[in-house]
């Protein structure tokens, strides 16, 4: 009989896992109060041929096991602690992060499919079940990763020699992304667009309010950015208050609508650590053609 949850039992917040969280050889009296374990039953689940780990409402890593170092080639220890993106394709973090929101928030959701950086950058194709822990005193949520397939870097999707160096706000380099549009623009089974969004008065955000604040702002425009893409889409970071989006297949109708969207939801007030920052920022669009310096220049 296997003792592997099937992802039915994942979304439920009734399910084994969620017992086996909670209750623990040693934390009965833990658990009959209520609250969280101080042991983590790593004989059960490093045992498991999937990696297990159990993610924080801040998106933080709490607890993983031993099958991260098969995974991805890194020690439980030097996970925990850290954000769960950080651990995602730079491609793939706008449409997992949404996945586990979703999960968070409670609602029904199939499996997430997606990539996941190796410690030597290969990366990693994984099929992802999750659940929330409803007993859970932090409402985290615990997920079991099981891998797809392995790639070398030298993948259909990435060049060999490609820059995986990312932002911290989990957006691609701008060498990455300017290799990305050029494969796309010769593929030609789309109607790839560039989508060029500045931060109006970065400069005066960042020297009057911060570099944490301007971050912040930068984040913002990101995640509003996010609402418009779709798993194949990719944003890149251009410079330090401007960011860049390849839409892979847009029709010239709908050109003006998605970059009118993007310009009024980016007219808002942003909550940062030094305090409230009316955002605004200028968007413009194109067909990539060339190089893509050229490309931004005809979004002005």
């Amino acid at each position: 009989m296997s003792v592997m949850p099937t992802s039915d039992e994942l979304a439920d917040g009734e399910n084994p896992w969620h017992r086996r969280l909670t209750v623990v050889p040693g934390n009965a009296a833990s658990a009959a109060s209520g609250r969280e374990p101080t042991a983590w039953p790593s004989g059960i689940f490093d045992s498991l041929p999937m990696t297990i780990c159990v993610i924080d409402p801040d998106g933080r890593v709490r607890h993983v096991n031993s099958g991260v170092r098969d995974l991805l080639g890194h020690r439980p220890s030097d996970c925990e602690g850290l954000e769960a993106l950080k651990f995602v394709h730079p491609i793939d973090r706008v449409h997992a992060a949404t996945w586990f929101a979703s999960i968070t928030a409670g609602e029904a959701v199939g499996t997430l499919h997606c990539q996941l950086l190796h410690r030597r950058e290969d990366p990693v194709t994984v099929e992802v079940s999750a659940g929330r822990l409803e007993r859970d005193p932090r409402r985290g949520i615990v997920c079991a990763v099981r891998m797809v397939e392995r790639r070398g870097p030298a993948s259909a999707a990435w060049p060999a020699g490609h820059d995986l160096k990312t932002e911290a706000d989990g957006m691609v380099s701008r060498a990455t992304f300017a290799r990305v549009v050029n494969e796309v623009r010769q593929d030609e089974s789309g109607r790839p667009l560039v989508v060029f969004v500045d931060v109006d008065d970065y400069d005066g955000i960042y020297h009057g309010y911060g570099d944490k604040a301007a971050g912040e702002v930068v984040r913002t425009v990101r995640d509003v950015v996010g609402t418009t893409v779709r798993r194949d889409d990719v944003i890149g970071r251009f410079s330090d208050g401007s960011l860049a989006v390849l839409f892979r297949d847009v029709s010239e109708r709908d050109v003006p609508k998605l970059v009118r969207r993007l310009s009024r939801s980016l007219q808002r007030p942003v909550a940062t650590c030094a305090g409230r920052i009316r955002l605004s920022a200028s968007v413009g669009a194109a067909r990539p053609e060339g190089r893509l310096d050229a490309t931004v220049q005809k979004c002005s």
